[in-house]
């Protein structure tokens, strides 16, 4: 299975259960374990959410989690193979 078509098999999955954290979080590991720099900053994102969603919103936990998922998205490339009307 190429990396490209893992990655989408995970998207997929969150697609269908986006509330589901462990799946997230195993897309993380899964990102990370690939080594590439963009997904590891993925990675990253993908955990300061998902610990960010543990909180209410307008915690100053949530706020302060955000803001530091918010300095990775300028890393992150992602080239999927869904099509894009998937995310809309």
């Amino acid at each position: 299975m190429t990396t490209h078509t893992t990655a989408d098999a995970f998207v997929r999955k969150l697609l269908e259960r986006p509330t589901d954290a462990t799946a997230r979080l195993v897309f993380a590991d899964w990102l990370e374990e690939t080594g590439d720099k963009r997904n590891t900053a993925w990675a990253y994102y993908i955990r300061l959410r998902t610990e960010a969603d543990r909180y209410p919103h307008g915690s100053p936990e949530r706020a302060e989690l955000e803001r530091q998922a918010a300095g990775y998205t300028k890393h992150i490339r992602a080239e999927l193979a869904l099509p894009a009307a998937k995310f809309v």
